[in-house]
């Protein structure tokens, strides 16, 4: 069994990648393979897909919720946390609204169902 890649296909009974390439001998046996009237697994859709039993793409919100919102969710957290520090000069009002914005992008996984395009991130107080 082969699975497409970006530069060729990858064997999976030994993860070997194999490139797209004439005169590769492992090339030359996939080739063969597919007349012989075989059908590879095709590439995958996106990081957030995984095989199923049926060798079939599904999408995993689970990863996704791990691998881009969380993610970038903690990015976000990061780039402010220098304006909750204590000693940053900032008024109460202000304060709030961080800490509001802040409270929002924490609980945003949790309020996802589904995979998205355009992740729903909160506005930034300016």
């Amino acid at each position: 069994m082969y699975r497409i890649t970006t530069n060729g296909v990858q064997r999976l009974s030994d993860n070997a990648n194999i490139p797209a390439v004439d005169n590769n001998r492992d090339w030359q046996e996939f080739q063969n393979w597919l007349k012989a009237g075989n059908t590879p697994i095709p590439a995958r859709p996106s990081p957030y897909h995984t095989l199923n039993n049926d060798n079939e793409w599904i999408e995993d919100f689970e990863r996704w919720i791990n691998m881009a919102v969380r993610v970038q969710r903690d990015l976000k957290l990061e780039a402010c946390d220098y304006i909750m520090m204590p000693d940053y000069p900032i008024d109460q009002s202000k304060r709030s609204e961080w800490e509001e914005y802040r409270k929002q992008l924490r609980d945003l996984p949790g309020t996802l169902t589904a995979v998205v395009e355009q992740i729903p991130w909160p506005l930034s107080p300016q």
